[in-house]
């Protein structure tokens, strides 16, 4: 599953890029990019933590992050935001609950299965542990609940239709077998087998 995460994230930067080119002799937008095995990003300097409490704000230290942790959303080319982590994204009609479909088979780095059950964790540590910036976005939601071990139901203050932007395709899922043990995570140092998370790095 982690390669073809990293499949699926290199074809998306391909695409990003390939988007972006113009064929040099017809002003025609290149197309259909053929699809990248490995992709090799360097950085000026040494990223000192991939923990989302501590990361260094502005690039490459989000990049990176997002790197490590995937959301449950992505944002495409256009700025919309897309399924990623999940399958499929509802709203209710008065705008104020979101029903989050996981795609199933997805597993951490370390073999773990990512569950719903990983989600509603990420919602409840982050609203405790207010140290880090995903808080703020996650300040409209007054309740999260897994109705399976593949939905997610997002219960929000009231309509917010920037949830899926500023919430689903920005906050990191957190695995919780690794960080319901962490009672400081402003001040936790992962060792190389507990930095884990579900992205390609």
């Amino acid at each position: 599953m982690r390669q073809r995460r990293f499949r699926r994230a290199g074809a998306v930067l391909a695409a990003i890029i390939g988007s972006t080119l113009l064929l040099p002799t017809t002003g025609v937008v290149a197309q259909d990019p053929a699809p990248v095995e490995r992709l090799r990003m360097a950085t000026v300097g040494d990223e000192s933590t991939l923990n989302p409490y501590t990361y260094v704000t502005g690039f490459p230290g989000w990049n990176l992050l997002m790197l490590q942790y995937d959301s449950l959303m992505q944002i495409d080319v256009t700025g919309v935001p897309q399924p990623w982590l999940a399958s499929g994204v509802s709203v209710s009609e008065d705008g104020a609950t979101y029903t989050v479909d996981l795609t199933p088979g997805v597993t951490f780095n370390d073999g773990e299965p990512l569950t719903a059950d990983d989600v509603v964790f990420t919602v409840e540590y982050f609203q405790a542990n207010t140290q880090s910036r995903f808080t703020r976005a996650l300040r409209s939601v007054t309740a999260v609940e897994a109705p399976t071990d593949t939905q997610v139901v997002f219960t929000l203050a009231g309509p917010n239709p920037s949830f899926p932007l500023r919430t689903l395709a920005d906050v990191p899922i957190i695995p919780r077998h690794i960080w319901e043990s962490v009672e400081t995570p402003a001040e936790h140092v992962f060792e190389s087998a507990t930095n884990v998370g579900s992205g390609p790095y």
